[in-house]
């Protein structure tokens, strides 16, 4: 990554806007950044650390603090940075939320926001995408980035100096380690829980032991009351004591039902019940022998019911009989009153059919009348049309005469602009012509003053020549060796650059000369044949003013006689802007006269509309008075058609109603006959009675069955007594007394019992379970905890697994930095990690030593001098900037900056120092060092100097050789 340009608006102490060129400042490799403490040179940092990431490039300012106390009320605080990967260009701005005043003068506050636009144009506007797709180009975060490229004061001489735990923070933001300290929590909480469930098992171990129902001075009690119980043991005694308390349990339960079956059966109710069952059957078999005796009854009123039965057949089907009868001789007297009535309408319906041929005659007369008033209107619309065709040949000639107006008009405005074409044309070439003379002018007079800088420089150079001339020398021009009247200058001598200076603006204004000629020429040749010969163009251009004057007038004229029957805007669309349009249009509307003088002639002989009028109403009068006597006596005749159908059709209904309804009044007299000698009775023989006496016998028959079918049931209910005797009912209770007694110790002995056996197997359960969730448990708490001690530093190093990684990276950072360290010193020192563990509890494992070869000996890198502790602090952050490139995907930085105390160093360190930033600058790095000290000014060509302004604020500027520019 390269930075090109910083761009600042209202930013701290730059109240306008400042830009920093870093391509310029970079072109000799390494740069100084000077100016008074205060005027702003960490504001440039922050300004480029803000316009990737958003934040200051130190942790005391904060993004909101960046906007300027000296610019405009309106100004809006901004950074812009212009950087270049692998040879394509971003550009990032970023403003920060700020107050500032808006168009109406009240204060607004302007939330963030930020811009990146890449190498072909692409925009992102949303603060996350920008800030994510900047963390993807640079392959930095904003920590590494700042370790990296900005170096403020005194941060890489904290790195030296610091503790292990203190360079275990500055790492860890450096190389995100945070993810290894979080692995060591989570292993702390890991162990944490692991024993914790340890803990809860033991806990739950002892309450199910507790919970186990002993016998007294048994075996299992006392292995239940042991400090450390033996719970394999106390599970096979358990065992043993759940299989011998199964057992009793069985044998109390099998007595228990023997017990209570013999008390059920000795249950008094049950005793009472039965002796009344007893009883009750006695009683069921009386009353079932007084209903077998009274069968033979039953069977005289069966028979008596089914004659009664048959007798009712025969007089349903005399009924019916009687009443087809009385249907078919109604129906008969209906057809004979269809038939009357059929007779007395035939007079009628007769003469309806003689006045059927007046019909016919009518409607012929209404069909003429109708034709006739047809062919008188159509002779009517002729004449209309006649009139109609008169009206167009009136428009025609209207039309045409228009046509011609509108003809001459368009003749004359092509005139006219054919004319201010000639004139614009004559001015081009009036204005060409000049442009041709003031050319050759300014060319004649380069000319003579090209000869007249040719002569002067001539005589100078004789001049020259003759002020080498000497008395008795020979001239080197013509070899005199007398000199009487040397040369002499008279004035200033152009030089060479001069003379080709005259030539080449010669030059120039002779193509600008040949180029107005052309110019002219070509104007000339754009004229009518008739106008490029002319050479008065002044005069020729005022009678052609007047000659489009007149013409303008006689337009205008025409155009107000045209505009009254047609728009001048219209004319396009409706093809009449030219001269042809025109013609075209009038020639159609000469053919179209043509053919209405030919239709008028054809329809010359025919009468007046109004005529033919009178006419055609009267026919049309005619036929529609016939129409309606027509209607008229079509309506009659179709209402006695209808008459006549309908008492025809009448007549067949009733006959044939007539003849169904004897039929069916035969066919029911054979059904009642055949009924009668089916039933074998006689009609005048019927016994007496009817539906009442049906209904009688059918409920004594019934009731006699439903209690035949009750005592049966109830003998069936009863069959269980069949057989038995009373018994003594005090005896019985007695003995239930005794049985009760004992079924109610049998249920206790059981029921303490089950509580027992449920309570012990339960617990024979939950330990058996909580021993093998212990087993499985136990391997991952000694595994969870020994990784824990091990990762937290609890081990013979006393190194966290994140110090180790830290350490590892801190190796490499080390070696970097020795290559630079070993250059400036010239091979004295060598830089160490202290690996030795320190004394208590104190982190180790990240301190640095300092090995002196000219002792041999190692010491702590607090005894340092000042300009060696420089040396040793500068290595070391360019040897971390090196492995963080390194690791964060091999990213090249080419611009680094070096905010640090090179006043501590003596001449010979600090040229060694700046040897070392040269070969930075070899590496294809810019170098930008923060200093005071005023050989470095002397030392670096190029400078960035920070100044304040009279006024409050501060200016950048660059300076070269000791010139500043902005």
């Amino acid at each position: 990554m390269r930075l090109v340009k910083l761009e600042l608006r209202a930013f701290g102490p730059f109240g306008g806007s400042q830009e920093i060129d870093f391509e310029a400042l970079g072109e000799e490799g390494i740069f100084l950044i000077t100016g008074p403490t205060g005027a702003g040179k960490t504001t440039l940092f922050d300004g480029v650390m803000f316009a990737l990431y958003g934040r200051a490039s130190g942790d005391r300012r904060q993004p909101e603090q960046f906007r300027s106390d000296f610019a405009e009320e309106t100004a809006v605080c901004s950074a812009a940075l212009e950087f270049a990967i692998r040879g394509e260009r971003y550009r990032i701005e970023r403003q920060p939320q700020q107050v500032r005043q808006n168009a109406k003068g009240r204060y607004v506050t302007v939330k963030a926001g930020a811009v990146l636009t890449g190498p072909k144009g692409e925009v992102l506007s949303k603060i996350r995408e920008v800030d994510a797709r900047v963390v993807e180009l640079v392959g930095l975060t904003a920590e590494q980035f700042r370790q990296i490229v900005l170096l403020p004061q005194g941060e890489f001489r904290k790195l030296l100096d610091s503790s292990s735990a203190e360079k275990q923070e500055i790492f860890r933001r450096i190389f995100g380690t945070q993810k290894f300290s979080r692995l060591e929590d989570l292993l702390r909480e890991q162990a944490g829980e692991a024993q914790a469930k340890m803990e809860e098992l033991t806990v739950r171990l002892q309450v199910e032991r507790e919970k186990i129902a002993c016998a007294p001075g048994s075996l299992l009690e006392g292995l239940c009351g042991a400090e450390y119980p033996d719970y394999d043991a106390i599970l096979q005694q358990l065992e043993e004591s759940l299989q011998a308390a199964q057992g009793e349990l069985e044998r109390a339960a099998a007595r228990r039902q023997e017990v209570a079956a013999r008390r059920r059966a000795l249950d008094p109710d049950a005793l009472a019940r039965q002796n009344q069952g007893i009883a009750a059957l006695a009683i069921a078999k009386a009353e079932w022998a007084a209903w077998q005796a009274e069968g033979p009854l039953q069977s005289q009123r069966e028979e008596a019911l089914d004659l009664a039965r048959r007798a009712e057949l025969c007089r349903q089907a005399m009924r019916r009989a009687k009443e087809a009868a009385e249907r078919a001789e109604s129906a008969r007297r209906q057809a004979e009153e269809a038939a009357r009535a059929l007779a007395e309408n035939r007079p009628r319906w007769e003469a309806t059919q003689a006045g059927a041929e007046a019909l016919l005659e009518q409607e012929a007369a209404r069909t003429a009348a109708l034709r006739r008033a047809e062919a008188l209107r159509g002779q009517q619309e002729q004449a209309r049309r006649r009139e109609r065709v008169e009206g167009e040949l009136a428009r025609c000639e209207r039309t045409l005469q228009r046509l011609g107006q509108l003809q001459t008009y368009l003749q004359l405005r092509d005139r006219r602009q054919g004319g201010e074409e000639q004139r614009r044309a004559l001015t081009a070439l009036r204005e060409a012509a000049l442009a041709r003379g003031e050319a050759e002018a300014a060319l004649a007079e380069a000319q003579r003053r090209a000869q007249e800088e040719s002569r002067r420089h001539l005589q100078g150079q004789a001049a020259l020549l003759a002020e080498g001339l000497t008395p008795g020398a020979p001239c080197p021009v013509c070899g005199a060796t007398h000199h009487p009247v040397p040369a002499q200058a008279g004035g200033e001598i152009p030089t060479a650059a001069q003379l080709e200076e005259t030539a080449a603006r010669v030059e120039a204004l002779r193509r600008r000369a040949e180029g107005a000629r052309a110019e002219e020429a070509a104007c000339r040749a754009a004229l009518p044949a008739a106008l490029q010969e002319v050479q008065d163009l002044p005069a020729q251009d005022a009678a052609l003013k007047g000659e489009l004057a007149q013409l303008a007038a006689e337009e205008r004229r025409l155009a107000d006689q045209v505009a009254a029957f047609i728009p001048l805007d219209q004319l396009v669309a409706k093809g009449l802007d030219t001269p042809a349009g025109c013609e075209l249009a009038a020639s159609r509307q000469q053919s179209r006269r043509e053919a209405l003088e030919e239709e008028r002639g054809q329809l010359a002989d025919l009468p007046l509309p109004h005529q033919l009028e009178g006419e055609a109403a009267a026919a049309e009068v005619e036929a529609k008075a016939l129409a309606e006597r027509i209607a008229a006596r079509r309506d009659a005749f179709s209402r006695a058609q209808e008459r006549q159908a309908s008492l025809q059709k009448a007549v067949d209904i009733y006959a044939e109603s007539a003849r169904e309804a004897a039929a069916a009044a035969a066919a029911e007299e054979e059904t009642a006959r055949r009924q009668f000698a089916r039933q074998g009775l006689r009609p005048d023989a019927l016994p007496q009675g009817g539906e009442e006496e049906i209904r009688c016998l059918e409920g004594e028959i019934a009731a006699y069955r439903e209690r035949g079918a009750q005592w049966q049931a109830r003998l069936e209910g009863l069959a269980e007594y069949e057989g038995k005797v009373p018994c003594n009912l005090e005896e019985a209770a007695r003995q239930s007394e005794q049985l009760a007694a004992e079924e109610e110790a049998l249920d206790r002995q059981l029921s303490e019992g089950q509580v027992a056996l449920a309570q012990n197997g339960g617990c024979r359960e939950a330990i058996a379970a909580l021993l093998a969730q212990r087993d499985r448990w136990g391997e991952g708490y000694r595994d969870a905890v020994d990784l824990y001690r091990v990762a937290s530093g609890q081990n013979a190093k006393k190194l966290s697994f994140e110090r180790y990684v830290l350490s590892a990276y801190f190796d490499q950072v080390v070696r970097a930095a020795n290559r630079r360290f070993a250059g400036m010193t010239e091979g004295k020192y060598t830089l160490l990690r202290r690996t030795e563990r320190e004394k208590g509890n104190r982190a180790s494992g990240l301190d640095l030593e300092v090995l002196d070869s000219l002792t041999g000996k190692t010491r702590h890198v607090n005894t340092l001098s000042g300009g060696e502790s420089f040396q040793a602090s500068l290595s070391l952050a360019l040897g971390l900037a090196d492995v963080i490139q390194l690791f964060s995907g091999g990213v090249s930085l080419e611009t680094v900056f070096i905010d640090e105390g090179f006043g501590s160093l003596d001449a010979e360190a600090l040229e060694c120092a700046v040897d070392t930033l040269e070969r930075l600058r070899r590496e294809d790095r810019v170098v930008g060092i923060i200093s005071h000290v005023e050989w470095l000014e002397e030392r670096l060509p190029v400078a960035l100097a920070v100044r304040p302004l009279p006024g409050g604020g501060s200016r950048a500027s660059v300076r070269r050789g000791g010139r500043e520019s902005d």
